[in-house]
């Protein structure tokens, strides 16, 4: 089940957390420094639980319509970003 908002969640996977509220992801208790666009990748993947997530979604999730930018370069570089 995918849930609609994770703008009020804390999402844990490994040795990482991801509280969304604060915008803030943890490795160990650690703060890491994470753009703003790789966060909110991030969100939207983790809260996916699973269901895989289209590009279109990412490009709707991260830009608003009526943005000029080359999307698949943006997102590469997002997920890049986390990886």
């Amino acid at each position: 089940m995918v849930r609609s908002d994770p703008l009020a969640t804390t999402f844990a996977f490994g040795d990482f957390e991801l509280h969304w509220p604060s915008r803030e992801l943890r490795k160990r208790g650690k703060r890491l420094r994470v753009p703003q666009q790789p966060l909110h990748a991030l969100a939207l993947l983790v809260n996916a639980e699973g269901r895989v997530v289209t590009r279109e979604e990412l490009r709707r999730a991260l830009w608003q319509g009526g943005t000029f930018v080359d999307f698949d370069r943006a997102i590469n570089k997002a997920i890049n970003q986390l990886r």
